[in-house]
């Protein structure tokens, strides 16, 4: 998700100001249309973190690293910043959790919801040896937390 600035620019901002513009320039563009536009872009600021909400995360594993991707956005983690792969309980939901370090050394990790019926562990597992990476497997564990990102 965009941040919460950027997302008020292109939603909000953004739209007044070419709509603004647009009327300067086109006297004759009436005000309904500005306004409908502007309206419409405002409302779609608001449902956004809905629709994003809505969107899978997808995982794509290579030899060089680990792409989460959700909706047209993503983040690459190379393997060399990856410092270990786990599994996860919360709230008696699988995660599949990528730990790792950024350029400077700071710990971070990104998770993935596993589905339930398609994927099971073992096959994430089997698919990790075959592309070189089952060396950074942990030992899966269970975290008793309500909420997770």
């Amino acid at each position: 998700m965009p941040s919460l600035w950027r997302m008020m620019i292109y939603c909000v901002v953004l739209p007044i100001v070419v709509m603004v513009v647009a009327k300067v320039f086109l006297p004759t563009l009436e005000w309904r249309v500005v306004g409908t536009v502007v309206l419409g872009s405002v409302l779609m600021f608001m449902v956004m973190p809905f629709v994003v909400a809505v969107c899978p995360v997808v995982v794509h594993v290579l030899k060089s690293g680990i792409m989460f991707q959700v909706g047209s956005g993503g983040s690459r983690i190379d393997v060399k910043y990856i410092t270990a792969l786990s599994f996860e309980t919360h709230a008696g939901k699988r995660y599949f959790v990528v730990h790792a370090r950024t350029r400077k050394g700071v710990p971070y990790e990104r998770r993935a919801l596993l589905p339930t019926k398609k994927v099971t562990e073992q096959d994430i597992i089997s698919f990790l040896y075959e592309v070189d990476l089952a060396h950074l497997i942990v030992e899966s564990k269970i975290v008793e937390s309500e909420t997770v990102n």
